[in-house]
């Protein structure tokens, strides 16, 4: 079986801080060693022949041996064919072609070594921060190891990482090797966010899955608040669960979407009848009727009132097409139409509910077809009304690729946020208490 290899064993420990760069170094160490595919990306980038057609790789870090201490000891077997000296790091358009690796006199740590026999050595020097010295790179110590050729290689981290990230989108990992690679993808984001290469949303491209963390980093970001998480099902985005922090009373959350050509930041005031009454029954309900008319090219709302049963998921709800204005929809509800919030019987909704809904223009006649197909889903629950509205923030997709370019796409969400919620009378989360939001803070009810 061999000797176990203290540095790259999962089952033994590693006495470093998370935010150490060899922590990096190992994690990337460990992924080459147990995922082909993902060792022979590393090989495509440098331009060098992949696995099947090299010798059994040996992997090693934190060695002064070029090659392996054993074939050193040995004079007949001390040529080797090829070495590659690889300079990791945040850099984008570096080049080291034209540099020369030179005899190192004094004592060398490599930070990682691929062996594959006397075919191919590749050295990796590893740095986290950008712009650091190349020394270490174009500097070997080779202890007597001849070599036919050489060269050095400056490889960009957002580079390798969104190859291998690659492979997760198309699913050419087995289950193991994926969980291995989303471990390292996940501790890259936590420790080294900077080193992804969808740490803006133009770097994301076109993935939905980085465009989602981009997405769930930047609300992160913008509250201050860990507790975001990827919305559930088919939709790009990130959602924030409010009323559990900072522990909003008329909102339940909020979300960062993707919607079509437009990043939306939204929200639902009123969906639950606690959250109705925290809308409609304090002074929060003029506040955003106030909010919307002082900002009617930035903020838009919609009726969002709708018929469901409990816990009943989104596909199994009744939307209804209601054509109001929001400001005369909030008044209505703010009225006697309150009365009619929360349950009702299965046998009354289409004798007394539906009619009313539809003389109200809650309702329209293109709602009524789909009044038997919910009846049916409901059988003899209750149904519940819930006079939900939408709200929400639009940027046109190209114009928050540009402001997350030019680092300033999580203010812009963080004020809107602010605002936002100040309207409503609701507690801030962190981040929007922060100095450079310009929104003082505020207090619930």
């Amino acid at each position: 079986m061999g000797t176990v290899n203290r540095h790259l064993s999962v089952f033994l420990p590693y006495d470093r801080p998370p935010q150490h760069e060899d922590q990096l170094t190992r994690a990337a160490m460990i992924v080459m060693r147990a995922v082909p595919l993902a060792r022979d990306a590393l090989l495509v980038l440098l331009k060098a022949p992949t696995s099947a057609r090299l010798p059994e790789p040996e992997l090693d870090m934190q060695t002064s041996y070029v090659m392996a201490p054993t074939l050193v000891a040995e004079p007949d077997v001390t040529v080797l064919h090829e070495l590659i000296s690889v300079f990791l790091s945040p850099d984008e358009g570096l080049h080291l072609s034209q540099a020369q690796i030179a005899e190192r006199s004094r004592g060398q740590r490599l930070d990682g070594v691929l062996r594959f026999g006397d075919r191919l050595v590749v050295v990796i020097e590893c740095k986290t921060v950008p712009h650091a010295p190349t020394g270490q790179a174009e500097e070997l110590r080779r202890r007597g190891v001849q070599v036919e050729r050489s060269r050095v290689v400056a490889l960009g981290w957002h580079d390798l990482l969104e190859d291998w990230w690659a492979l997760l989108e198309r699913g050419l990992l087995a289950p193991a090797e994926q969980v291995l690679m989303e471990d390292l993808i996940a501790f890259t984001e936590e420790h080294f966010p900077h080193l992804l290469p969808f740490t803006t949303l133009g770097r994301a491209g076109d993935y939905d899955l980085r465009r989602r963390r981009r997405l769930v980093a930047l609300l992160r970001e913008a509250t201050g608040l860990n507790e975001v998480e990827p919305t559930r099902g088919p939709v790009i985005g990130a959602t924030l669960m409010t009323d559990v922090v900072p522990g909003t009373r008329s909102t339940q959350r909020i979300v960062l979407q993707q919607r079509n050509d437009s990043l939306v930041l939204v929200t639902w005031p009123a969906e639950l009848k606690p959250k109705a009454e925290a809308l409609y029954r304090t002074g929060r309900a003029q506040g955003l009727i106030d909010f919307l008319a002082a900002h009617p090219g930035t903020w838009q709302a919609r009726p969002n009132v709708y018929l469901a049963f409990h816990n009943a998921p989104f596909a199994q709800r009744l939307y209804l097409h209601c054509h109001l204005d929001p400001s005369d929809y909030i008044r209505r509800w703010s009225g006697q139409d309150f009365d009619q919030v929360g349950a009702h019987p299965h046998n009354r909704i289409r004798e007394d509910l539906w009619p009313w809904l539809r003389e109200r223009q809650y309702a329209g006649p293109e709602d009524d077809q789909q009044l038997d197909a919910f009846l049916h889903r409901l059988g003899r629950r209750d149904t519940h009304l819930r006079p939900s509205i939408e709200v929400q923030r639009t940027w046109p997709w190209a114009q928050a690729v540009d402001l997350d370019e030019r680092g300033k796409l999580t203010s812009e969400i963080r004020n809107a946020i602010a605002e936002l919620f100040r309207a409503l009378d609701e507690p801030l989360p962190p981040a929007c208490n922060a100095p450079g939001t310009n929104i003082p803070p505020t207090h619930g009810h």
